[in-house]
């Protein structure tokens, strides 16, 4: 590692744990790498959705991608609160190839640009949240989603990977009438399951490459025993698709 890439290492597991919160930097390099989990980063060029404090999209910035486009709506001139710490996150790092938009999806010019990744962590209900509680009886709500989806693959290379994290709406504490230890401010009804999200896209162009249930870092170290729907389903039901986008569909 060059000395260069090894000082923006250790200042975004400063900045992790200064900006964000992690208890640790290792923890965060966790988090990290769970996310973008057999995804190349190298030379490639991320478009993250719904960035708040940029932690993915300064990950990404120090691990070589050739350039970062860090969506937030609230940056624009934000001077306080979460919304501060993505531009904060990206001055401090002095990271040439990390930008900060303040727009939404739906708004944003992408000026002829793509890209090889996209990511939405905990964002993708919140990019339409009417629409998003609708989608299981709304088929005017599924169009909705399907217009921000058709943006989104017309701005990915071909190959190119769309990542999807969140939690799914299926818990068992909220099947219990109670609020989940881990995850007590969630909204289960504003969320919706992989499958569901897998349906919309598939029809655009996309194809299922991976579906993973994440870890929680006390129990990083037994794997796929961590790892799994069923033990998700009584912590925070957090899921990581992955769909490779293919190109236009036929007809």
């Amino acid at each position: 590692m060059s000395e260069a890439k090894h000082a923006a290492v250790s200042k975004f597991g400063q900045l992790a744990v200064r900006l964000v919160g992690f208890k640790s930097p290792q923890r965060a390099w966790f988090r990290c790498r769970e996310t973008f989990r057999d995804i190349p980063l190298q030379g490639r060029s991320l478009l993250e959705i719904g960035a708040g404090v940029g932690l993915f999209s300064a990950y990404a910035a120090v691990q070589g991608a050739g350039l970062v486009v860090a969506l937030e709506p609230e940056a624009a001139g934000s001077t306080a609160g979460i919304a501060s710490k993505i531009v904060q996150m990206r001055h401090e790092l002095g990271a040439r190839n990390f930008e900060v938009l303040a727009d939404t999806i739906q708004r944003y010019d992408n000026a002829g640009r793509t890209f090889d990744v996209v990511l939405s962590f905990n964002s993708v209900n919140h990019l339409d949240e009417p629409s998003c509680i609708a989608l299981s009886e709304s088929e005017d709500a599924r169009e909705a989603y399907r217009a921000i989806f058709r943006k989104i693959a017309g701005m990915m290379n071909t190959g190119g990977r769309l990542i999807l994290a969140d939690s799914s709406r299926y818990n068992l504490f909220p099947l219990l009438g109670l609020k989940a230890p881990l995850a007590p401010n969630i909204e289960w009804h504003k969320h919706q399951s992989p499958g569901l999200w897998q349906r919309l896209l598939s029809p655009l162009g996309f194809v299922k490459e991976s579906l993973r249930w994440y870890r929680c870092y006390p129990l990083r170290h037994l794997g796929c025993l961590a790892a799994n729907r069923l033990v998700n389903f009584c912590l925070g039901s957090n899921f990581r698709l992955v769909m490779r986008y293919r190109g236009p569909p036929h007809g």
